[in-house]
């Protein structure tokens, strides 16, 4: 309990959130999007 008499409650920074989350899904999507590009560019070509 804290001075208040209340239970402390924590909470977690959104922003550390969002930057977890993109450090994962923005490489993944430019892999998938790079991958999707070479894929039709390379048998366009064809």
């Amino acid at each position: 309990m804290n001075r208040r008499g209340s239970m402390p409650h924590f909470q977690l920074n959104s922003v550390s959130k969002v930057d977890k989350a993109s450090r994962v899904v923005f490489p993944l999507v430019f892999l998938f999007i790079n991958l999707i590009y070479w894929f039709t560019y390379l048998n366009d070509s064809r």
